[in-house]
């Protein structure tokens, strides 16, 4: 991995970090992870204080696709701004733990899949379709940010949902989200995917 001097230090617990003050992922430094496949953990304090692991697999200017990696479950998609990563990190504990995945079997190639459109949110939920059911996230927003359920449609500042409850009932009515205030989005995850199984047994 290249890094640049100025940008990249080595901490005294053996962990690489990038923060910049700006755009924490240069463009060239994602084009190397995306290359050498390489399990990345990322940070984005202003929102969450927990750290994803995952591996990248796609960018625009605006936005990040990551391969969501969690308790060695490989996962689904995940794309966020990132203008609000703020602080990456590849570390020793990141490289052993991709070795256990590809040991056990779980790097299968599929997952490394990178033709999607990530140019913004519209474009990335277009081309799913509608029907597929995905997570969408206003993280910023201290209640009410959530949302998970089947998309509706999707136009270029919006996109419409027909959510359904923990429990599993679906809404009376359809959702109206702003994709501009939005800071993520999710598709294929576990837990959308234990839904999307049920509605299907449920349906037939």
């Amino acid at each position: 991995l290249r890094r640049s001097s100025a940008n990249w230090v080595r901490r005294s617990d053996n962990t690489d970090v990038i923060s910049l003050n700006q755009m924490v992922l240069s463009n060239e430094q994602l084009d190397e992870h995306i290359l050498k496949r390489e399990l990345i953990a990322i940070s984005r304090s202003e929102l969450k204080s927990n750290k994803v692991q995952g591996f990248p697999l796609a960018y625009s200017a605006q936005l990040l696709l990551i391969r969501h990696v969690y308790d060695f479950h490989v996962e689904g998609l995940w794309l966020v701004r990132r203008s609000d990563i703020t602080d990456t990190y590849c570390r020793e504990t990141d490289r052993f733990q991709r070795k256990l995945l590809e040991t056990e079997n779980k790097l299968k190639r599929g997952i490394f899949r990178s033709n999607y459109s990530v140019d913004n949110f519209s474009t990335f939920l277009q081309g799913f379709g509608t029907n597929k059911i995905a997570i969408i996230e206003n993280e910023s927003q201290r209640s009410g940010g959530f949302h998970i359920g089947r998309i509706v449609a999707v136009r270029q500042q919006s996109v419409t949902m027909h959510e359904f409850s923990g429990a599993g009932n679906w809404d009376r009515q359809h959702t109206e989200i702003d994709l501009n205030d939005v800071t993520s989005c999710e598709i294929d995850s576990n837990y959308i995917n234990f839904y999307a199984r049920h509605f299907n047994r449920t349906s037939q």
